[in-house]
């Protein structure tokens, strides 16, 4: 009979990349189970194609909720009736409480605590394994294995916005404006690739960067709404990859080939050189780590403060290498 898991997370996407480690301890811990992501739709897909899971359920679907604004004795969901543990991301204990008499929940903060100094990835990973009685990591860094065929979505969305290699990805946005550099800054650097290295630029744009004006001007060319996964094959694909503290560049980060020699040439490295750019936020926790991983810290806390030579000069010493 089949170990059957379920995992509810709900998270931002760096909130889902952080978590990876963990999912991936419960894997090794449970190889032949099968593992059910119930969470956010286009999430979900990004935790499948990681491998963490073999099946996706939508949050607004799941029944999940409905469950547990019901009574006591109100009956749960087949996925989680099914269930022999649940990593719970999302209720905050309020699913152990309600169903932990049926089967074994294990309720996991997704956030360190304000005097964590410690990578964010660390911080969940060790509250599964000490839950699960699983042993210490030799690495905690999340990973992102894709398979060659989800490589090729993001090779089919580059071609058919005429975008061949070598390219340098930018992902100018993020989850708040203070975390993000100065667009005209941007804008200048991918300027100075194309003119100092040749290479094209291909800028990641969502619905956040669309709605607050984060999108570049003139003949740019600009990826619009990718779902998750063919950013994560975009990043693989891509030279190098400039953006700030965010999810995107914490998938960045995190993205490989599982299978290079099936996924093609473009995709011999393991990790794409990332460079990533922090002002206000404590990259002790939230840095993506990896010698692929340059990092560029403001002087004083302020994204503005990071100058465009610094950039640029971490970006030719990726390209270059």
């Amino acid at each position: 009979m089949t170990f059957s898991i379920a995992i509810i997370h709900t998270g931002a996407v760096g909130d889902l990349v952080q978590a990876l480690p963990a999912l991936a301890a419960l894997r090794e811990a449970h190889p032949s189970s099968s593992v059910t992501f119930v969470g956010r739709g286009e999430r979900a897909g990004l935790a499948r194609a990681a491998g963490a899971a073999d099946a996706c359920i939508d949050l607004e679907t799941s029944g999940l909720c409905q469950a547990l604004a019901g009574a006591r004795c109100s009956p749960c969901p087949a996925w989680l009736s099914e269930a022999d543990l649940v990593l719970d991301f999302f209720t905050k204990g309020t699913l152990a409480e309600r169903f932990g008499e049926r089967r074994r929940v294990v309720t996991v903060d997704p956030l360190p605590p304000d005097d964590w100094s410690r990578p964010a990835a660390a911080y969940v990973a060790e509250q599964v394994r000490s839950a699960l009685g699983l042993p210490p990591a030799a690495d905690d860094r999340p990973a992102i294995p894709l398979e060659a065929a989800a490589v090729e979505t993001g090779r089919q969305a580059l071609a058919a916005r005429g975008i061949g290699r070598p390219f340098v990805a930018i992902h100018p946005g993020s989850g708040s404006v203070r975390k993000n550099w100065p667009m005209d800054r941007f804008e200048a650097l991918a300027r100075r690739i194309r003119r100092q290295t040749g290479r094209a630029v291909a800028w990641l744009a969502g619905p956040a960067e669309v709605d607050r004006g984060i999108v570049p001007p003139g003949e740019e060319t600009v990826l619009r709404d990718l779902a998750l996964v063919e950013v994560a094959a975009v990043c693989a694909l891509a030279e190098a990859y400039v953006g700030n503290d965010s999810g995107i560049t914490q998938v960045a980060a995190a993205v490989g080939a599982r299978n290079s020699s099936a996924a093609g040439p473009e995709t011999r490295r393991a990790k794409v050189p990332v460079i990533a750019l922090f002002g206000p936020t404590e990259a002790e926790v939230w840095a993506p780590r990896g010698e692929h991983v340059r990092l560029v810290r403001s002087p004083d806390g302020t994204m503005d403060a990071i100058g465009l030579e610094t950039v640029w000069q971490a970006v030719r010493a990726a390209v270059e290498s």
